[in-house]
């Protein structure tokens, strides 16, 4: 194969792996699921509340029973969903004997709802123990981090931007150099300086 062909494979084959990176998925704009991360702890009789965020991916399945009832609730005072759970204060080391604790670190995977203002805890006997204000999570107030997350999508237009105008000076240059007689691009410089 000559040069000009090798060269014109090189170019096919470059802007086809460009056109593939610069192609957005099929998932592209679709949102993955989320749920609220809540975590809670455990100490002294009484529960408290560690950590509330939303991330991706799937809640837990809702269970009827446990001690305690969880729920959330929507900006109208509704409940959105809810679910039973137990403080788990038992466990098994292995190769040991199954112990109790009276302290302990879990969490909660309840569904994200947009309309959501709060998680309620409910105690054995039906009172509330915890509230945890989400409204922070709703989309008015995650805007902040839309803009946020635009201006990194800027940052990745600029830097593709780059990279395919690199490529092109690159293939400019090179298509000049396999133009001249000599394949040295220094010989000229090497002519003058000896």
């Amino acid at each position: 194969m000559t040069s000009r062909k090798i060269s014109l494979c090189g170019l096919v084959i470059v802007s086809a792996v460009l056109a593939t990176l610069a192609t957005p998925p099929a998932s592209f704009g679709q949102e993955a699921p989320s749920y609220f991360f809540v975590g809670l702890g455990y100490f002294d009789g009484g529960l408290f509340v560690r950590e509330v965020s939303v991330l991706s991916g799937y809640p837990s399945e809702a269970s009827d029973t446990g001690d305690y009832k969880y729920s959330v609730i929507s900006r109208d005072g509704g409940e959105l969903y809810s679910s039973r759970f137990d403080v788990p204060l038992t466990f098994v080391a292995e190769g040991q004997p199954q112990s109790q604790t009276d302290s302990a670190n879990f969490s909660l995977s309840p569904p994200y709802f947009p309309e959501a203002a709060a998680i309620r805890v409910f105690g054995e006997d039906g009172s509330k123990v915890l509230e945890m204000d989400v409204s922070v999570f709703s989309p008015a107030s995650r805007e902040v981090g839309a803009q946020q997350s635009q201006s990194e999508d800027g940052a990745y237009v600029t830097l593709f931007t780059v990279i395919v105008v690199a490529g092109a000076v690159a293939a400019a240059i090179y298509f000049s150099l396999s133009k001249r007689k000599t394949k040295d691009p220094f010989e000229s410089l090497k002519k003058r300086w000896a």
